[in-house]
């Protein structure tokens, strides 16, 4: 399998005529969960090396507001130990877009997705996901997961099973 070519069965899913009357299979909302997953516990070194650098940063007196609204007095980062957790959040959030990215154009899927047996691919050609695409549906994942997973649920109501990132970037997700 050559840099971008899709899995042969995939291929034959797609193009195979006596086939296409049933078209190719939605991936289902319990597969995409368990691929999400699994991404996540890869992902997670990454996003966790954020905690190192917040915890070790230099901090300097100030005034905090308590749970009843009374100003007390508290550590707060300095300006240097904020930037530093930012850039590394940054820099966390870079490696984890670019194995997503990364994974799914090289390999139709990113090892989660392999893993339970879906791949996705361009919602207007069938051909792999080009670059721009893949990096838009990790960007266009963040959304919909920071307002309590709405993104991957929409899926369970949208006549297509699509998520709010497919929806975004005119991509599909499909059963092997």
């Amino acid at each position: 399998m050559n840099r971008g070519e899709l899995p042969r069965d995939a291929i034959d899913i797609l193009r195979n005529p006596s086939q296409r009357t049933r078209g190719p299979r939605r991936a289902t909302f319990k597969q995409r969960l368990i691929a999400a997953l699994i991404d996540l516990v890869i992902m997670a070194p990454a996003l966790l090396s954020v905690v190192p650098v917040w915890m070790s940063s230099p901090t300097e007196p100030g005034k905090c507001t308590d749970s009843l609204g009374r100003r007390i007095d508290c550590q707060v980062l300095t300006d240097g130990g904020v930037q530093a957790v930012f850039i590394t959040f940054i820099i966390a959030v870079g490696i984890m877009a670019t194995y997503s990215a990364l994974m799914t154009v090289k390999r139709g899927a990113t090892v989660g997705q392999r893993y339970v047996g879906i791949f996705v691919v361009d919602g207007e050609t069938l051909d792999p996901v080009p670059l721009g695409k893949a990096y838009g549906r990790f960007f266009g994942r963040i959304p919909g997961t920071v307002l309590c997973g709405i993104g991957l649920f929409w899926m369970l109501w949208d006549d297509h099973r699509e998520t709010w990132e497919d929806q975004m970037t005119n991509t599909r997700v499909l059963q092997r």
